[in-house]
C-alpha cells in the first residue's frame, strides 16, 4: 500500500486559487459581473478559510495576531459588502444593479489579490522558507566547509 504524502497547504491554496481565479478573471473580461461576484464571493470564502487553518494558529506573538486579525478584518467587511451587493442587486433596477456589481467585482479583484498576496507571504515567513533559495541548506553547506558566516545576495 502507497503511502500518500500530505498535500503542502502553499501548494493546495495555490491550486484552489489558480482554477477559481481563471474562471473569476473570465468572467471580469466578459463583464459577466453576477458571475464574477459570486466566483469572487467564493475565492474569499476559500482565502478567508486558508487563514483561519494555515495562519492564525500559527502566529505566536499577540501584536502579529493582533495586525493580522485587523487585516483579515478588512476583507471580511469587503466579503460582506459584495454579499450585499448580490442581495440588493436583485432589487434594484438592472443598470443601476451592474454598476454595483461592477464595483463589487472590482473590489473583490483587489481583495483577493492583496488576501492571497497576504496569506503566501505569511506561510512563507511562518515555514521559515524562501521561495527563490533554501536559506537551510546553504546555511548548512556553508557551515560544513568552512567557519565563515555564509552571506546570501
Amino acid at each position: 500500500m502507497r503511502k500518500v504524502e500530505p498535500e503542502n497547504p502553499l501548494e493546495k491554496i495555490a491550486r484552489e486559487f489558480k482554477d477559481l481565479y481563471e474562471e473569476f478573471d473570465i468572467a471580469l473580461q466578459e463583464n459577466e459581473f453576477d458571475k464574477a461576484v459570486r466566483t469572487g464571493i467564493d475565492i474569499m470564502e476559500s482565502l478567508l478559510e486558508a487563514v483561519d487553518k494555515y495562519v492564525l494558529p500559527y502566529i505566536a506573538s499577540p501584536r502579529v495576531r493582533e495586525i493580522a486579525m485587523n487585516i483579515i478584518g478588512h476583507h471580511e467587511k469587503a466579503l460582506a459588502y459584495a454579499k450585499g451587493t448580490l442581495e440588493a442587486a436583485q432589487e434594484i433596477p438592472p443598470l443601476y444593479s451592474q454598476t454595483a456589481k461592477e464595483k463589487a467585482a472590482n473590489m473583490l479583484s483587489t481583495g483577493i489579490s492583496t488576501l492571497f498576496g497576504f496569506i503566501l507571504g505569511a506561510l512563507i515567513v511562518l515555514s521559515g522558507t524562501d521561495p527563490l533559495l533554501d536559506v537551510d541548506e546553504e546555511i548548512e553547506r556553508a557551515a560544513g566547509t568552512s567557519n565563515e558566516v555564509p552571506r546570501f545576495i
